[in-house]
Parts: structure tokens; C-alpha cells; sequence
């Protein structure tokens, strides 16, 4: 920058920086990688949830029982806040993604950063798949 009189003139360069860090600064903001893959592919779904991060699903696990039936273990953690009761529902679906049955809303109580399981089995030797709801109790 030289200085003439009370008058300040920019060099080009000084003038490219500043628009190049004006181009930068104004870029698209970016959308976060969902960090857990059972709620990424939407295994399990959050219902009524202001903040999906402060409840997540740490394992899954799908076992075929010697009667045929398929019993899933899940194992969830609250990470912050108070300890909390959420209601679980979970359904089965068949080979082609179809419903076939679903258990009734349970409550659930989870404790903050401490991990619980809930375990589910299918009354249907047909069950291939599940998918698990969590909702705040009505």
C-alpha cells in the first residue's frame, strides 16, 4: 500500500487477496456425514427429537433363533442431559422390505453415558429386517 497525500492505494495483489478471501469465506456450508451408520440408513429412526447427537444407537445385531424367528439386540446411549425414558417400537419387514408385524411403543428408561440394551424378537419366521423407532413418551 503507498501512500500519497491523505490517499491510500491498494496494490493489485493486496486487492486479489482480499477477494480471494471473500470467494473463500462466502463458499456453500457443508452438511455433516451422519456419524452412525444404523441411523444413516435409517434402521433406526428418531421421532420428536430436538438433537438426534444426544441419543444414538452404539451396536446392532440380528440373530436367526432355532424356532426361525429373527431377535435383534440393540444398544443405545444418551450422551448428554438428564437420564431420560424414550418409547421404542420396532418393525419386521420380509425379504422384500414389506411389513409384516411391529410390537407395541415400550418404554425405555436410558441413562446419561451409559449404554442399554433392548432386545426384540419376531413372532414371523419371515422377518429378514428390522426397523426401530424411538419417540419422546406421548
Amino acid at each position: 500500500m503507498r501512500k500519497i497525500g491523505s490517499v491510500c492505494i491498494i496494490s493489485q495483489v493486496q486487492v486479489l487477496f482480499i477477494l480471494v478471501n471473500f470467494i473463500v469465506s462466502c463458499a456453500p456450508y457443508r452438511t455433516p456425514v451422519q456419524s452412525d451408520p444404523l441411523m444413516a440408513k435409517e434402521q433406526i429412526i428418531m421421532l420428536g427429537f430436538p438433537n438426534i447427537a444426544t441419543t444414538s444407537a452404539v451396536k446392532a445385531k440380528t440373530t436367526r433363533l432355532e424356532n426361525g424367528c429373527l431377535q435383534i439386540k440393540v444398544q443405545l446411549v444418551k450422551e448428554a442431559f438428564d437420564s431420560a425414558f424414550v418409547e421404542i417400537k420396532v418393525v419386521f419387514l420380509d425379504q422384500d422390505g414389506f411389513h409384516i408385524e411391529e410390537t407395541n411403543w415400550q418404554p425405555v428408561h436410558l441413562e446419561t453415558d451409559v449404554i442399554t440394551q433392548v432386545e426384540y424378537t419376531s413372532l414371523s419366521t419371515k422377518a429378514m429386517d428390522f426397523r426401530m423407532i424411538i419417540r419422546r413418551p406421548k
